[in-house]
């Protein structure tokens, strides 16, 4: 008997969630139809129908909180999806808000949209934020079902994203690794989220500097995105982006820029003119553009996406702080070196508490390392260390990557005994620490240390 009130219960609830589902679809979809151009004119904007979805969902289904909740999810979704991620986070808190007063509420409900909250939050630069809702994802939904698996693993992967951005390299890149094999497992080879994890894998070896094996993952993983999006897709589009950038530093300008603009190509065509993404896409043809000398192409680019990122993000987000250092390294390399020397120091400063930051520093210090500009690379690469060691402390196993960059551009120079002796310190900082988690941080700051001479290669 017991068994068969379960039955009945579990069959109530699949026919309640098939009646929500129904009615939340036939909502959006009157929604979408009152975009219509023939009801509204051709001048119609997604975000006037966004704005008028939102403004009819919180008054016509005031009523209906179970059918609010995942409404509002669903534009907070759509809105991150357009790079405008205030509203985006305003209104998935709403639907988190209404699914934890609900009774009917279970576990697995909470997972996807605590997983977009923490990629919004992401996205804002909130990164205390971002690693709860992260964690409460996991922990909501680790041990259910397939859907709530793969929430699991978009907090897998939400979480890694915060280890990379704070230079927790190795342990990101063990997170990537684990994330791809959960998806390809539970949604097959085509899947976005699939190639996502497989552009996240290729691009943590691009944050370390290890510019030969990320090129050698874009290209062995290249083949299968695009069979994945035959008619393009936002994921390709940024795969091709990261892509680009390495083949640049690598030195192969004219294949970067071709894979760069098919990027650009297909933003464009999806996102629209405006996105955060097609943003990071153009910055990387401005400095394509300025690398062989073309500054009015470079500049235009420039201002373009200054003007993008200021209206989407803001002044003080990182990626726009990181347009500003871009734009004063172009200044310099036009020859208006104090204008450009202000405008760095300037955007450094506004940068100087944010690890993303550090991260921005630590590509172009490997960009102008590569180009045998060492001495501006071994400023940003030292910038990129106090900004980590500020945010993180002077004993953390995040700092190894800054650290060890720090290290190449030294020696470079023929500074090999500033070399040795930051990578001694670090290394001694290190050893006083207790735990598992500092071991591979360790054994690479002793590998750096022995290969300038300051230690056995057999030692410990």
């Amino acid at each position: 008997a017991r068994q068969g009130r379960i039955a009945a219960a579990e069959r109530d609830r699949v026919r309640f969630e098939a009646s929500r589902a129904e009615r939340v679809s036939a909502f959006l979809t009157d929604m979408l139809a009152s975009a219509d151009p023939t009801r509204r004119g051709y001048d119609v904007r997604v975000a006037e129908i966004l704005e008028d979805a939102v403004a009819r969902a919180t008054t016509d289904l005031a009523a209906h909180p179970d059918l609010q909740a995942p409404v509002f999810q669903t534009l907070g979704a759509t809105y991150e999806g357009l790079g405008l991620y205030e509203p985006a986070r305003e209104l998935l808190e709403r639907s988190l808000e209404l699914r934890r007063a609900s009774p009917e509420t279970r576990s697995a409900d909470l997972g996807p949209v605590l997983t977009l909250l923490g990629q919004v939050a992401v996205n804002q630069g909130d990164y205390a934020a971002a690693e709860a809702y992260y964690r409460d994802a996991i922990g909501l939904s680790e041990g259910l079902d397939a859907a709530a698996r793969q929430a699991v693993a978009s907090g897998l992967d939400g979480l890694a994203v915060l280890l990379r951005n704070r230079g927790a390299m190795r342990r990101s890149e063990a997170l990537y690794r684990e994330v791809l094999e959960r998806r390809r497992r539970l949604l097959g080879e085509s899947h976005p989220d699939v190639a996502q994890s497989r552009r996240s894998l290729a691009s943590v070896h691009m944050f370390t500097g290890e510019l030969e094996t990320a090129d050698a993952l874009f290209r062995e993983f290249l083949p299968e995105v695009r069979a994945a999006f035959p008619d393009g897709h936002p994921e390709l589009a940024k795969f091709l982006s990261n892509y680009g950038w390495v083949r640049f530093v690598l030195g192969d300008g004219a294949h970067a820029e071709r894979l760069t603009r098919e990027a650009v190509s297909v933003q464009r065509r999806l996102l629209g003119d405006e996105h955060p993404d097609l943003a990071v896409a153009l910055l990387n043809l401005a400095i394509f553009r300025q690398d062989v000398g073309d500054f009015a192409a470079a500049e235009a680019l420039y201002d373009e996406t200054w003007a993008m990122q200021r209206k989407l993000l803001g002044p003080d987000h990182p990626e726009t702080v990181e347009n500003r250092i871009l734009q004063a390294l172009y200044l310099a390399d036009r020859g208006e070196r104090e204008r450009g020397e202000v405008l760095l120091e300037e955007a450094l400063s506004a940068g100087a508490e944010h690890p993303y930051v550090a991260l921005s520093l630590d590509l172009l210090a490997d960009y102008l390392a590569r180009r045998e500009r060492h001495v501006l690379a071994e400023r940003l690469a030292r910038r990129s260390l106090e900004i980590r060691r500020r945010s993180l402390g002077d004993d953390r196993p995040e700092l190894t990557v800054s650290v060890l960059r720090l290290a190449r551009t030294l020696r470079s120079t023929g500074e090999d005994e500033a070399a040795r002796r930051l990578l001694s310190e670090h290394l001694a900082s290190l050893e006083a620490v207790r735990g598992d988690h500092v071991a591979p941080a360790v054994a690479e700051t002793r590998a750096a240390l022995a290969a300038v001479g300051g230690l056995p290669v057999a030692d410990g």
